[in-house]
């Protein structure tokens, strides 16, 4: 789970503001047949103007995967839109597969993000730097940890000491490397995180001399793994003496993604910043039935340039292995409303085995070997011997029944032309982006 696992994840639900780089990440969604998983999209964190949103869709009108293809509309940090957007699979089957993209037209320019959805009979959600197979993405790429910042914006005055929280967070034992990857000077309380569990690391800057906004990234790796599983980065964003007439609020629930093992439970920080005068907000969860959780809806007096940070407990019901949403919904005192979410999976690593054996069937007893061991203690050594396991299994060719695992080469072959494709249409537009739920956690 990168959106949701470490995601999906996301919402997510990722998270575009401006044009900058990472374009080639995606979301990846894997979800069971039958069923509609929707999210909201917030526009008006920052730009304001007319926007266009597009949801490309290579099946539609046939039997599309998405329900909303196109809405245009006027947003800005005082009137903010909501656009809920929702994948359906219904009749479709295990195996089937779609890559979606979303096209966001600002003022600025334009942005772009991309989604892959697989059904699956194991859900969950991915954030990862790859255009393949979205059920081969889901099954081999795992969030060994979650990495967010609690609050990745924050204003200041030029020279100012300013801190900000990281979120670092995982069920496996393992240790977990941080690094400046980018952005002015800074000092980090803590480079090594000991796992499992989760811990609050401090992060603190002087505010350079010169106005600006000056982003920085994070660099966070498993001691002792090289795989892409086990590196993340995570971008904030300083700005320095920005102008007194902001107007609106900020929303962010981090972590973005969160993945447990059975009934544990799982903490997550809500902050809202004012960028306005004084007012009070309405501040809701809304979950599924089937999560407990401690929290409880609250009216908050924010002053100007003030945030207010509420932490809570989420914990489901049952060992199901499941992936939830979880949508923080607030309101100010004029009516403006924004929501925010986050992804809680349960047992992910586990289910990206099973997924691998929906596939290719010889790799089940594998599967089945790696869930016992997991459901009692995940460590960091069985998930690299099942992950190599399965990257030889998909490449094997044959399953045991003799007949081809899955038409993934040829899919390889065509996804590769298209990659060409667009990489000569990204050269001729020269606009793109993409954006966090871990980039920045902005919103659109």
């Amino acid at each position: 789970m990168r959106l949701c696992k470490s995601l999906f994840l996301i919402a997510i639900f990722l998270l575009i503001s401006a044009p900058s780089a990472l374009a080639s990440e995606t979301t990846f969604f894997a979800m069971k047949p039958d069923k509609e998983f929707c999210f909201s999209v917030t526009f008006g964190q920052n730009g304001r103007g007319e926007y266009t949103f597009t949801m490309s869709d290579p099946e539609y009108p046939r039997r599309g995967w998405v329900d909303n293809h196109r809405t245009s509309f006027t947003s800005g940090p005082d009137n903010p839109v909501i656009i809920p957007v929702c994948f359906s699979t219904r009749n479709r089957r295990v195996g089937d597969y779609v890559l979606l993209r979303s096209t966001l037209e600002t003022p600025e320019g334009i942005t772009t993000h991309d989604y892959g959805i697989c059904v699956s009979r194991n859900e969950d959600a991915d954030v990862v730097e790859s255009d393949r197979n979205p059920c081969e993405t889901t099954s081999l790429y795992t969030d060994l940890f979650s990495i967010g910042f609690v609050e990745s914006e924050k204003f200041s005055a030029p020279g100012q000491k300013v801190a900000f929280t990281l979120l670092v967070s995982s069920e496996f034992d393992a240790q977990i490397i941080l690094d400046k990857e980018s952005g002015p000077a800074m000092e980090i309380g803590v480079t090594t995180v000991q796992m499992p569990g989760q811990q609050s690391v401090g992060i603190s800057m002087d505010a350079p001399s010169q106005a600006g906004d000056y982003p920085f990234t994070l660099k966070a790796k498993v001691s002792g793994c090289n795989q892409t599983s086990c590196v993340k980065s995570v971008t904030g964003i300083l700005h320095v003496a920005q102008p007194s007439n902001l107007e609106g609020f900020r929303v962010e629930l981090a972590p973005q993604n969160k993945n447990i093992v059975g009934t544990q439970t799982a903490t997550f920080s809500l902050t809202v910043r004012n960028l306005d005068a004084q007012q009070i907000f309405s501040i809701s969860i809304d979950m599924p039935s089937q999560l407990n959780t401690d929290f409880k809806p609250l009216q908050a007096s924010i002053g100007r340039g003030a945030s207010r940070t509420i932490e809570f407990s989420v914990a489901p019901a049952s060992t199901e292995r499941n992936l939830y949403m979880i949508k923080a919904v607030v309101e100010d005192s004029k009516g403006d409303k924004k929501v925010t979410e986050s992804y809680l999976t349960v047992e992910e690593a586990a289910g990206d085995a099973q997924r691998v054996a929906e596939t290719v069937p010889k790799f089940q007893e594998d599967a089945n070997s790696y869930e016992g061991k997991y459901d009692t203690s995940p460590t960091i050594n069985d998930w690299k011997d099942v992950n190599d396991a399965a990257d030889a299994a998909i490449k094997g060719g044959k399953s045991v029944e003799g007949q081809p695992a899955s038409p993934l080469n040829w899919v390889f072959i065509l996804l590769a032309a298209v990659g060409i494709s667009l990489v000569v249409f990204f050269i001729y537009r020269k606009t793109h982006v993409y954006q966090e739920v871990q980039m920045p956690n902005y919103r659109y």
